[in-house]
């Protein structure tokens, strides 16, 4: 199933302490599984993922953190985010 179906398939009150987006390049696609995903977080819970060095994948995350309210941090390599 795509993403979209996963995150609407699961029950509601399921909280994850770490979520991992391993999605396809796309600025869209990576923002809309943030955005569908970031519900299911603990309060404390983790949201990150990987590919930060591409452009797509940046300009998501930093909507995203945007629109969430939160800061972006990466690895010196620029290879993983997290949203905190």
């Amino acid at each position: 199933m795509t993403t979209d179906e996963a995150a609407a398939a699961i029950r509601r009150d399921v909280q994850a302490d770490l979520v991992f987006v391993d999605t396809a390049r796309e600025e869209n696609r990576v923002y809309n599984d943030i955005l569908n995903w970031y519900p299911f977080l603990r309060e404390e819970g983790i949201i990150c993922g990987a590919e930060w060095r591409e452009p797509a994948v940046r300009r998501a995350v930093q909507h995203a953190a945007q629109d969430l309210g939160k800061k972006v941090e990466s690895d010196r390599k620029g290879f993983f985010w997290v949203l905190k």
